[in-house]
C-alpha cells in the first residue's frame, strides 16, 4: 500500500511478508513534522500488526527531524525492529547526538534485516 498527500514530502509504502512473519516499509523524500511526515509515519506504523516483526528500509529517506527519530522509537514498541540503510546524513547525526544508535538494529541490506528476524 502507497500512501502519498499533496503537501507531503514523505513516500511511504509497505507490505506484509509471511517467513519471517514481517512488516516492510520503505520510506523516501523528507520525514519532517512541518510537512506531516510524522503524522503519516505514526499511521503507517499503526497498521503493523501485533506480532511482526518491523523492517523499515530508509535507504531513500533524504531527510528526517527529531519527532521523525521519535516516531522510531516509538515504533519499536511490541516489535522487533530492523532498520535498513544507507541512512542519511540527518538521521546518522540525529542517532549520534541523541545517543540513540544502539537501541537499533541496523542492517545494510533488506536480506541482511531478513536474516536476522529468520
Amino acid at each position: 500500500m502507497a500512501l502519498h498527500e499533496a503537501g507531503c514530502d514523505l513516500g511511504v509504502t509497505h507490505t506484509v511478508l509471511d517467513d519471517p512473519p514481517a512488516h516492510l516499509m520503505f520510506l523516501s523524500g523528507e520525514a519532517a513534522f512541518f510537512h506531516g511526515g510524522t503524522e503519516r509515519l505514526d499511521a503507517a506504523f499503526a497498521h503493523v500488526d501485533a506480532g511482526r516483526d518491523l523492517i523499515v528500509d530508509v535507504a531513500d529517506l533524504e531527510y528526517c527531524d527529531a519527532p521523525f527519530l521519535n516516531a522510531l522509537l516509538g515504533a519499536r514498541t511490541g516489535h522487533r525492529l530492523v532498520i535498513v540503510g544507507p541512512l542519511c546524513a540527518s538521521l546518522e547525526r540525529r542517532l549520534d547526538v541523541t545517543g540513540t544508535r544502539g537501541f537499533f538494529d541496523i542492517q545494510p541490506t533488506i536480506v541482511a534485516a531478513l536474516a536476522r528476524l529468520g
